[in-house]
């Protein structure tokens, strides 16, 4: 995966051991969260229902 995640869909976000500036200078390459950026894919892809999402399931909170 590149630095633009698949096609686009994928935003690979780093965290930083200390929020100063410049960000870059303090990020943590080993640790990330990728967000996707189309809510419907994501659904798509976790299998689950929406009811599931939207009825606040204790999984979710």
């Amino acid at each position: 995966m590149g630095e633009n995640g698949i096609a686009g869909l994928l935003h690979k976000v780093y965290n930083v051991s200390k929020p100063a500036l410049p960000l870059v200078a303090y990020q943590e390459l080993s640790a990330f969260k990728l967000y996707h950026n189309d809510v419907g894919l994501l659904s798509a892809m976790s299998r689950l229902s929406s009811k599931t999402t939207v009825d606040g399931d204790a999984t979710f909170t």
